[in-house]
């Protein structure tokens, strides 16, 4: 079943060192995740968590990309529906920029998975497939949405 095939490939990623993927995650990584940003969420999650932190609305993240000097891109997408780019430093120290995504910036299309981290609510509607992500403790730190319409 993909749910649970998902399920074990987060948990096995959430207990890997940074940069280091384990073998059962290597061996089972699905077709979802894998080739997009969420493949390195547990990589991405402090720099995410920064840019939630400094969002003044509730927040998900579109999609999410390493960037020099040790810094995380990502697009956010608010409850209001507004986008917003956010860089901030690989292990959360810092948000170095917050803005609306700028005149002539593209949308981001749901076509990778959204994040959205708990306690927050993953988005609406049938076009969603939604499927809980847990850190090594089995504790539910978030929602990877998967965009089917």
């Amino acid at each position: 079943m993909r749910i649970d095939r998902l399920a074990v490939v987060l948990s096995a990623l959430a207990v890997a060192a940074p940069g280091e993927r384990p073998a059962e995650a290597t061996e089972t990584m699905s077709a979802e995740i894998e080739g997009t940003w969420a493949e390195y969420l547990f990589d991405f999650l402090p720099a995410i968590d920064a840019c939630l932190a400094a969002s003044s609305e509730p927040a998900s993240v579109l999609t999410a990309r390493p960037m020099d000097q040790g810094k995380v891109g990502m697009r956010l997408v608010d409850v209001l529906d507004a986008e917003w780019d956010c860089v901030a430093e690989a292990d959360g120290e810092a948000v170095d920029l917050l803005q609306p995504a700028g005149e002539g910036s593209e949308p981001v299309p749901p076509v990778e998975p959204v994040f959205t981290r708990a306690p927050g609510a993953p988005p609406p509607g049938g076009c969603y497939e939604h499927q809980e992500v847990e850190d090594a403790s089995g504790e539910v730190i978030g929602w990877l949405s998967f965009h089917v319409c």
